[in-house]
């Protein structure tokens, strides 16, 4: 035995009455921390944490039933038995990911920062905490400006903010991320990002701007799906898939119709499919992200398709309350009245013009027959 240790638990010993209120913190700081596996693709840190801390397991399974409260209860207890730096990284990330979806949006962004900027800690998991950080605003509509706030409020993030340019400073927070391990949602809101930038140039693809945007959207999709095979064999990643497939058919769909050659109207519905029937596979409620924009691609590229569209857009009823994603839900009415959010607002109306049914769900969430007019942006 290590001499230090032993001394610490001599001391531990002799002390143990004076140091009883204490004692739990000093026997996380002072345990061995010796790796004891070796992680690989399918033997992750998370899947051996489930067969070797019990806490850990317990609080997974109540984190599979949405009981957030007592999944964090149990991840804070597994933590005081981690073996080693790359299960502590681990448990730390599952903390603060469930006080993301208690609501405490500030401590649970500040937790994120701490395990990026930890380089003893493995990139997969520092990745994934800045990248968390990057969509937290996308999955909290209602939220968003505090989020923001946080996010880019300290270095090195608030380098990644200038003149209010929130699209550009996400756009940095992805590359952030990419920069520890290229992880495959990232990659493609980075491409989703270039093809913006396409946008704002009238389309140009052909200028030597152009041509170097196409050029970084193609790096993000082929890095994106170089780590979605690493992805496909890790069932906590899997969960992942559907959003990242959704990007990535936003962004192939742009760039077939500004007409970049190898991109396919086809390929990205293909994209569309496979994110809904992984969200089906994973149990996730239809009334989801990628049945919106999977809607909104066909109204905006298929507009006689309109019985397809319908179809897709069904789940989206009052009587199906229990079948749309409470986030979708939130993003509807918060569209309407937030002047950040206009031009989701402009395409969500397109939709309700389209789809008698859907309008009548906007407006039973708070939507008024003048928010429906061609013109709307506001």
């Amino acid at each position: 035995m290590n001499p230090i240790y032993k001394y610490t638990f001599i001391f531990l010993a002799l002390f143990v009455v004076a140091s009883l209120a204490a004692g739990s913190i000093f026997y996380y700081n002072s345990i061995p921390r010796h790796k004891v596996e070796t992680y690989s693709t399918p033997h992750t840190v998370a899947s051996v944490l489930v067969q070797q801390n019990r806490d850990f397991s317990i609080a997974e399974t109540y984190r599979n039933q949405k009981e957030y409260q007592k999944a964090l209860e149990y991840y804070q207890k597994a933590l005081l038995t981690s073996q080693d730096v790359s299960q502590e990284a681990q448990i730390k990330f599952d903390i603060a990911l469930m006080t993301e979806l208690l609501d405490n949006y500030t401590d649970a962004i500040q937790m994120y920062k701490q395990i990026a900027a930890n380089p003893g800690y493995y990139a997969e998991v520092r990745a994934y905490a800045v990248q968390e950080i990057a969509i937290m605003s996308n999955n909290f509509y209602d939220a968003v400006h505090e989020i923001r706030a946080e996010t880019f409020k300290d270095q090195p993030y608030a380098s990644f903010l200038h003149d209010d340019d929130y699209t550009a400073a996400y756009a940095k927070l992805f590359e952030y991320a990419v920069s520890i391990y290229p992880l495959a949602l990232s990659e493609s809101y980075i491409a989703y990002g270039y093809a913006k930038k396409i946008a704002a140039l009238n389309a140009a693809t052909t200028t030597p701007e152009g041509e170097e945007n196409v050029l970084h959207i193609t790096q993000a999709l082929q890095a994106a799906q170089s780590d979605v095979s690493r992805m496909q064999q890790t069932p906590r990643e899997a969960s992942v898939l559907p959003a990242v497939f959704s990007r990535e058919a936003q962004v192939v769909a742009y760039m077939a119709k500004v007409g970049v050659p190898g991109y396919t109207l086809s390929q990205a519905e293909d994209l569309y499919n496979r994110a809904l029937a992984g969200n089906a596979v994973l149990g996730v409620q239809p009334g989801s992200f990628q049945a919106y924009t999977y809607a909104l691609f066909l109204a905006q590229n298929y507009p006689t398709r309109l019985g397809d569209l319908k179809n897709i857009l069904s789940i989206f009823s009052t009587q199906n309350s229990q079948d749309i994603a409470p986030d979708v839900e939130i993003f509807y009415k918060t569209i309407r009245t937030d002047k950040t959010q206009a031009s989701n607002k402009k395409d969500t109306a397109l939709l309700g013009r389209l789809d008698p049914a859907f309008k009548a769900y906007l407006i039973s969430l708070g939507w008024r027959e003048s928010d429906f007019a061609s013109d709307t942006t506001s």
